[in-house]
């Protein structure tokens, strides 16, 4: 009887190391797509599917918390049109005890627990865990593991997710702060361009009106000055034309892809000797053999070292050039 104790014991030992083994493989996985995924929904796609990949025996859920509006949303069943909600202050959910008292909690026996408590995505559940995500001190969301077994949790699977949704929860800011960062970054740029089409083709369009009502009014008294004006319009037509050629090149990333960086420099050129009448000498050699990223981040410093010329320098002549 001692002997087969200790057997069950020795089985017992190895069946629990397997299992932290491949939980801490996961927590592995989970941190290089966490590195390495900076889109939000597909974050969260990747790290459910690692999660209930690694974990067969159990089922996973992520519930995200709204700080506005204190409720939580599960995120990781794409495959239905409405998620799953629970409130922050709800009295009974796992989800949100475990939240608002910043520590993992578990029920083993769903017989004696009463109704609400576990999570509704494993029907037939047995046993279910819920783990804070916390990132700088804030309740990020609820990492949920469900069994259809009893008593199949302990306090250290606890410590084990705890460690995984710690992981999930800063992968989540993350993918939060670079999505923040790329939208204002694309409103930076759209008022950027705003600022450009005010001060460049809508005053030219300006200035075209206004010379055509002036070569208009000289038509019946003074024909022999309507050349003047004309002039000046052709003049502001060409350089508006140029300007806003400048404008959709920037606004249509793909033509520099298409057309290459030369034909982006020498529209810059165009624009600035059309509007600003500044003589530009360009030396562009042919097209380089370097990635899109590099053309674009060649073509940007060029255009803000153009735009400082003019703003700043108040020079009568530029240089530019590529070897």
């Amino acid at each position: 009887v001692t002997s087969r104790r200790a057997y069950l014991a020795q089985k017992e030992a190895h069946i629990e190391a397997a299992q932290r083994a491949l939980e801490l493989e996961t927590v592995a996985k989970i941190s290089a797509a966490a590195t390495s995924i900076l889109d939000l929904d597909r974050l969260l796609s990747t790290m459910t599917a690692l999660a209930r990949t690694s974990f067969p025996s159990y089922y996973l859920d992520i519930f995200l918390l709204n700080a506005e509006t204190n409720m939580f949303a599960c995120v990781s069943e794409a495959e239905q049109p409405s998620p799953r909600r629970l409130a922050l202050d709800d009295p009974r959910a796992l989800v949100a005890r475990a939240a608002r008292i910043r520590q993992g909690v578990m029920v083993n026996d769903a017989s004696i627990a009463p109704e609400g408590v576990l999570s509704p995505g494993l029907p037939e559940a047995r046993s279910e865990m819920a783990v804070p995500m916390i990132a700088a001190k804030q309740i990020v969301g609820v990492l949920v593991v469900q069994s259809a077994e009893p008593e199949r949790f302990s306090k250290g699977d606890i410590r084990v997710m705890s460690t995984l949704a710690d992981l999930m929860a800063v992968a989540v800011e993350n993918a939060r702060l670079y999505r923040a960062a790329h939208e204002l970054a694309v409103f930076e740029e759209r008022s950027r361009l705003a600022r450009e089409l005010h001060d460049s083709v809508s005053q030219a369009l300006y200035g075209v009106a206004l010379g055509t009502r002036t070569a208009q009014k000289l038509r019946a008294r003074e024909p022999e000055k309507v050349a003047e004006p004309l002039d000046y319009v052709l003049s502001l037509a060409e350089a508006g034309l140029s300007e806003m050629r400048a404008l959709i090149f920037e606004l249509r990333p793909e033509l520099l892809e298409n057309d290459g960086l030369q034909a982006a420099l020498a529209a810059q050129v165009a624009s600035l000797r059309a509007r600003h009448q500044i003589e530009v000498d360009a030396e562009l050699c042919d097209e380089p053999d370097v990635s899109i990223a590099m053309k674009e981040a060649l073509y940007r410093i060029a255009r803000e070292a153009l735009h400082n010329t003019v703003k700043h320098a108040r020079a009568t002549h530029a240089k530019v050039r590529m070897d």
